[in-house]
């Protein structure tokens, strides 16, 4: 497996965003049925797995890759959930959230 490189890094950052856009424009596209959010959800998503199946077809752990970003993904869920669409997070959720983080982080380190 190869290691990790800058490049590496700058590509995971920018499907993790391309990922979190999109997941972001979910509530705009309103079930698929807005033209504009929808398309450029699609294209986020596709672009973002597109970069993460290069990094994975370069080399990098795939068992490091996608906890990895599923935990950013999570926590830039809840972040926009809370500051962009005003839900309301009960602390109890937010507390498991962490320890399921730091669970999954543990993890991938066995």
């Amino acid at each position: 497996m190869g290691g990790i490189t800058v490049n590496g890094v700058l590509l995971f950052l920018g499907a993790t965003v391309l990922q979190m856009i999109g997941t972001t424009l979910l509530p705009a596209s309103r079930g698929l049925t807005v033209p504009v959010p929808s398309v450029i959800m699609f294209l986020c998503f596709g672009i973002g797995f597109a970069i993460l199946a290069r990094l994975i077809a370069s080399g990098m752990s795939l068992s490091m890759l996608i906890p990895l970003n599923t935990l950013v993904l999570t926590i830039g869920s809840i972040a926009v959930s809370i500051l962009l669409y005003k839900e309301n997070v009960p602390p109890t959720k937010l507390a498991l959230l962490a320890g399921s983080g730091v669970m999954l982080a543990l993890a991938s380190r066995i």
